[in-house]
């Protein structure tokens, strides 16, 4: 622990002495510590969370029967605890997100530090509204991943998670499904592949498909993926892009377009920091698309080490 770091933000150490003795902050406390927590930022999402921080990451939406949903899960100062899958609603043109009741959170670990739920990913499929996340489990052979759903037909009442598929190591990194299709994130010895499952029904996973990726920066690998289906069939998509071998986090988010005949996805350009993002953004982290075309919801790990969400202006034309 780095006392003087620590020093210059109690909150923080607060934190880091729950992780250090293995303990979830009570919420009342969690609460107190939230007070006057938050980043300046055009764009700031106030937003309440099942443990009491206001802090998080993973941000997924959809629109359901003409409802915006969001899941994403909390993540006080980067503490892997607390990060489990929290769903919320708002209508159209509201900034306003409301927890969903009995989805807040909508799963929680049973062994702590064994095991934690992240990566959720949020999609319509006919008269149901779709949940997928992620668990990393750890094992005595080493740490495994394992993908989950759940779903409703009215987007209040979810069914039980169920277990959709096991891969070895990190290799089921930040689902995202689009065109008829589940894209992962495979992370293996330092660097990142991208792989498309055919996904014929929300509860079975089926031929694997190596994606490539092309336009990509030799010292930048893909970290977290986010997919859209646009009118006319095209899949985008926003990716987080993560600097090899830096001591800190450095990352960018891009567009993506993928190409099926090609098996590829191909890099469209950068989304560049505001000088109001620079300013505040230590970090971006995986972002989303969100139901305005010329919007995008970002997350981000601030100077203070705080992560937030906060809504971003694109290009219409996108």
């Amino acid at each position: 622990m780095n006392i003087i770091t620590n020093l210059k933000n109690p909150r923080h150490s607060v934190y880091k002495l729950s992780d250090v003795t293995r303990r979830v902050l009570p919420v009342p406390l969690a609460r107190l510590l939230a007070i006057g927590n938050r980043t300046a930022l055009p764009g700031y999402v106030d937003l309440p969370t099942y443990d009491g921080s206001g802090q998080a990451c993973h941000p997924s939406t959809a629109v359901f029967n003409g409802t915006v949903y969001m899941a994403c899960t909390p993540y006080p100062y980067g503490n892997e605890y607390y990060e489990n899958p929290s769903l919320y609603l708002r209508e159209p043109g509201s900034r306003r997100w409301r927890p969903v009741p009995g989805a807040f959170p909508l799963v929680r670990p049973r062994r702590l530090r064994f095991e934690h739920y992240s990566d959720p990913c949020l999609f319509p499929w006919g008269r149901r509204l779709v949940l997928l996340f992620r668990k990393c489990e750890r094992r005595p052979e080493g740490t495994v991943d394992l993908l989950y759903t759940a779903s409703s037909q009215n987007g209040a009442d979810w069914t039980a998670p169920r277990l959709l598929a096991e891969g070895k190591g990190n290799g089921l990194i930040s689902p995202a499904a689009a065109g008829g299709g589940l894209f992962c994130v495979e992370f293996e010895a330092g660097d990142t592949r991208i792989a498309r499952y055919r996904l014929d029904d929300p509860g079975v996973l089926g031929e694997r498909t190596p994606c490539g990726v092309s336009g990509l920066d030799q010292d930048f690998f893909v970290w977290h993926i986010d997919c859209a289906t646009l009118p006319d069939g095209t899949v985008r998509g926003l990716f987080m892009l993560r600097k090899k071998s830096t001591p800190e986090t450095v990352s960018r988010l891009s567009l993506f377009t993928w190409r099926p005949e090609e098996r590829t996805w191909s890099r469209d350009r950068d989304l560049p920091m505001s000088e109001a993002e620079g300013k505040a953004v230590r970090y971006v982290y995986k972002s989303c698309f969100t139901e305005d075309p010329a919007r995008v919801l970002c997350s981000a790990c601030d100077r203070r080490g705080r992560y937030f969400l906060y809504e971003k202006q694109i290009e219409e034309d996108l």
